[in-house]
């Protein structure tokens, strides 16, 4: 089973990365591990719990909600502002969706979807480590629509948009969600 922390610094890593970024240090980063089947950026900074921490600080405040249904329904509803709004929001409110939607994946995977609780118990385990799999994927592609929109290629943006959609829909099929 992941870790806490290491839950947590998986899909921290391009926050990480675009910080270090805007701070221009002037010695080269070294590469932050990644999960396996994550596509790892170019280049990352070295990951610190004091980065997390920091990192996680940067994210906006989720509030709290009664279920990961309703959780669910957030990310929905900022997935659809970046999807209709693409190619006419203002960067600085795209980059707000994306922080958010960053935040609330990570708010999501300290839940258990109910797919896993009413699974056998033997299957329990493996769908868990399914979903938790899935969820670190959002990680790597809300870095591909941060960077798209941060270089104001509005395609590029609206292509990494589909993409995330892609990571959604084949993480619904693997855990079985309508």
């Amino acid at each position: 089973m992941m870790s806490r922390l290491t839950a947590l610094l998986l899909p921290l890593t391009a926050v990480l990365m675009f910080s270090a970024c805007e701070k221009a240090s002037e010695e080269p980063a070294t590469p932050a591990p990644t999960a396996p089947g994550a596509v790892a950026p170019a280049e990352t900074p070295a990951t610190t719990e004091a980065d997390a921490d920091d990192a996680t600080a940067a994210l906006p405040e989720v509030p709290a909600y009664e279920s990961l249904h309703d959780l669910m329904e957030a990310v929905d509803d900022h997935y659809k502002f970046l999807r209709r709004n693409a190619d006419s929001a203002e960067p600085a409110e795209m980059l707000e969706h994306t922080a958010m939607l960053r935040a609330l994946a990570l708010a999501a995977k300290e839940w258990t979807p109910h797919e896993v609780e009413d699974a056998p118990e033997a299957e329990q385990a493996v769908l868990l480590a399914t979903y938790h799999e899935h969820m670190d994927k959002v990680g790597p592609a809300l870095d591909a629509v941060e960077a798209a929109v941060k270089s104001g290629d509005r395609a590029a943006a609206e292509a990494a948009i589909r993409a995330l959609h892609e990571v959604e829909e084949h993480g619904h099929e693997a855990l079985g969600v309508d």
